[in-house]
């Protein structure tokens, strides 16, 4: 059996074992084709180089609702760039409490933090059933020396994920997280081309409030001032923003937020 030391490469054994793969790929199933490429590590390069760029993508997984991409602990092996549906990432502190420390929408890469000590600090659970391209990390390396702006990109999402864990930290109010929280969401949304004043919350309101440290129940009064106010309309995981300039002006000490 090949090694990792034998091929260069990372191989992952185990029931679910993905190993790395080559194969071309064309059309819905190419990163060209992907509808959200340009929001994705790929697309930092112009559209007509996209293809040159493509070996990085080793293979495609669809995750069911509920199942894990990868669990705390185990080995780095892979970034992951996030295709369709959504994911969010999770530790679990030595009272076996469940924190939820990102949530990861199309186009987005997950699994840096495994970078520096060679394992996942965190696991990854979808939300949704969610396609996710598993990336080369040593491809995109070698390809970084061609094309630098896709080692400029990854620097960049490392560093908003610094600055998103930071804002989150700091010591906010509920309405300011949420105001915040609801505005990253908007951005994020409007990056990949769909509507940001009007948006499906995928995640529960108890995923929200775990993410923001707040209480369930401080979410859901937060919504309704917020709503009573004019700020928002929301009903049951339908989001419509109505008065973003407000919503901006109440998440002031956490903007930028990622």
């Amino acid at each position: 059996m090949m090694t990792s030391e034998q091929t260069g490469r990372p191989l992952v054994r185990g029931p679910g074992a993905v190993r790395e793969r080559r194969d071309s790929r064309e059309g819905a199933d190419s990163c060209s084709g992907c509808p959200v490429v340009r929001v994705c590590l790929p697309g930092v390069v112009p559209a007509m180089q996209i293809p040159q760029v493509e070996s990085m993508v080793v293979h495609q997984r669809t995750i069911p609702a509920g199942k894990a991409l990868f669990h705390a602990g185990e080995p780095f092996a892979w970034l992951y760039a996030v295709r369709s549906g959504s994911l969010k990432s999770t530790s679990t502190d030595i009272d076996g409490r469940e924190h939820i420390l990102n949530f990861h929408l199309p186009g987005e890469v997950l699994g840096f933090a495994a970078i520096y000590y060679g394992r996942h600090a965190a696991s990854a659970i979808a939300l949704t059933a969610s396609t996710v391209c598993y990336l080369s990390f040593t491809e995109i390396q070698h390809l970084g020396r061609a094309f630098p702006a896709l080692s400029l990109e990854l620097l960049r999402i490392a560093s908003r994920s610094a600055l998103y864990t930071g804002r989150l930290t700091g010591d906010h109010n509920a309405t300011v997280r949420i105001a915040a929280f609801l505005l990253s969401l908007s951005g994020r949304f409007r990056a990949q081309g769909k509507p940001s004043s009007e948006f499906d919350l995928f995640m529960s309101r108890e995923d929200i409030a775990n993410h923001l440290r707040l209480a369930p129940e401080t979410v859901s009064r937060v919504f309704s001032q917020l709503r009573a106010q004019g700020v928002i309309s929301v009903r049951r995981k339908a989001m419509r923003l109505l008065d973003e300039e407000r919503l901006q002006g109440l998440a002031g000490p956490m903007l930028p937020y990622g």
